[in-house]
């Protein structure tokens, strides 16, 4: 297993040995892990993760992205978790089936019920 650095998405550090124990237990959605304290997700040679205490707001959005295939074009709804700290968006976190992404919601309102969800 390819291990990356660890990346806080907000000001706050977390200590490495914390970080990598509550990865371990943590429970996967699609790419995107969600431990006892934090959850994690895929950033550029880095995992990024965020604590559910700092997250104020969270929700999805569908977007329409126009696809070309073999028999024409057709559209197909990609679905984001957006994230907020301190009321500035934090991460726009990307899935392909509406269902994962709402597995994903239903996670972080159980990690912390003072996340404002929709």
């Amino acid at each position: 297993m390819i291990h990356f650095p660890f990346q806080s998405v907000v000001d706050t550090t977390l200590d490495t040995d914390l970080l990598e124990q509550d990865l371990k237990q943590a429970q996967p959605i699609d790419g995107v892990f969600f431990g006892k304290t934090c959850m994690y997700y895929p950033g550029v040679l880095k995992l990024r993760y965020l604590p559910y205490d700092q997250i104020q707001w969270a929700y999805l959005r569908a977007e329409e992205n126009r696809m070309s295939m073999c028999c024409g074009k057709t559209f197909v709804d990609i679905w984001y978790l957006l994230l907020y700290v301190d009321g500035k968006q934090v991460a726009k976190i990307e899935f392909q089936k509406k269902e994962t992404a709402k597995g994903a919601l239903t996670m972080l309102s159980g990690a912390n019920e003072k996340i404002l969800i929709g």
